[in-house]
C-alpha cells in the first residue's frame, strides 16, 4: 500500500486533525447543545454572577448603568 493511500484510508492522520474532527463533532451534536442549556441553567439558578450593587457595572457618569 502507497503512503497517499494510507493518508487516504484515514491510517495515518496526525494527531492534531484526529482531534480536529472529534470536537467538530461533538460541537455540532445535540449532545453539545443540552450540555450548554444545562451548563445556563445552573449558571442562572445558582446566580454565579453576583448581583450586589457593590459590582453592578457604573456609567460614566457615576451611576448605576440602566
Amino acid at each position: 500500500m502507497t503512503a497517499a493511500r494510507l493518508l487516504v484510508d484515514g491510517h495515518h492522520e496526525r494527531v492534531e486533525n484526529r482531534v480536529a474532527a472529534r470536537i467538530m463533532a461533538f460541537s455540532g451534536s445535540m449532545r453539545f447543545v443540552y450540555l450548554h442549556v444545562i451548563w445556563s441553567a445552573c449558571w442562572i439558578g445558582f446566580r454565579v454572577e453576583p448581583t450586589d450593587a457593590a459590582s453592578a457595572p457604573v456609567s460614566p457618569g457615576g451611576g448605576p448603568t440602566p
